[in-house]
């Protein structure tokens, strides 16, 4: 049984290097969803991550929310991440929309660059600058087979937090959360539900202005709570191709 650690907005040359130490310390391996421009600007943060065993995957170049921009502009905003990231020996499969959220063509533009469109059923919300202790406790009761934590090793837009010690420090107690629970951390790639979780509601669930309508792929009985959840999960875990992130403050 796998789950995945799954880190957003970086590479940041100071916090990347300190959850890629955290990683290797718990004998782990992760999935990175990094911006195009930070990963040119720190590309031996690129090479370190991916000489470790990690996955570096595609979140994009400007960090934008599709239901605010047109095709157009999400189309060459994914391109040049594409681009750039290509420069450096990396060709992404996987996608994490920006904050979670899709318009309605999201998915034909991902389909036309043979992505597959990857979302979260466990939000550490660390951009809030929770305590790890805090973060463990939310996010243990969703370590299941196939699960996939959201974190992040970078300061995104709307972060109210001034660093990312707290995700460090939270690497090790969740690992061993998920190993007490016959869990082995990995990355998507060897994550097989959840790539088929994902594939499967690339084709069974209708995008509307960045929600997901109620044909939600589900999965085993582990109900999440709180406002992330949406659509009909009758009793299982709502996994969504993009997830569904809590808006932070802006």
């Amino acid at each position: 049984m796998v789950c995945t650690l799954t880190f957003d907005d970086g590479p940041d040359p100071r916090w990347t290097a300190r959850v890629l130490d955290a990683l290797a310390t718990a004998r782990v391996r992760a999935t990175f969803f990094v911006l195009a421009p930070q990963a040119a600007h720190h590309p031996r943060m690129i090479e370190r991550t991916l000489a470790e065993g990690h996955e570096v995957q595609l979140h994009g170049a400007a960090h934008l929310r599709h239901p605010e921009h047109d095709r157009p502009t999400i189309e060459r905003d994914t391109d040049l991440a594409l681009v750039r990231l290509a420069e450096l020996g990396v060709r992404p499969t996987l996608w994490r929309l920006p904050w979670g959220r899709a318009a309605e063509w999201s998915q034909a533009v991902a389909d036309e660059r043979g992505l597959t469109i990857v979302g979260w059923d466990a939000d550490t919300h660390d951009w809030r600058g929770d305590d790890a202790a805090t973060m463990l406790n939310a996010v243990t009761p969703h370590l299941a087979d196939g699960a996939v934590v959201l974190a992040h090793d970078g300061l995104g837009p709307g972060a109210t937090r001034d660093g990312c010690d707290q995700t460090v420090a939270l690497i090790a107690p969740l690992v061993t959360a998920a190993r007490e629970r016959g869990l082995r951390c990995a990355p998507m790639s060897e994550n097989p539900a959840a790539l088929a979780t994902a594939r499967a509601a690339a084709t069974t669930s209708s995008w509307a202005f960045g929600e997901l309508s109620s044909t939600t792929v589900l999965r085993s009985p582990n109900p999440l709570a709180g406002a992330d959840v949406m659509g009909d999960a009758e009793g299982g875990r709502i996994v969504r191709p993009a997830g569904a992130h809590l808006e932070p403050p802006r």
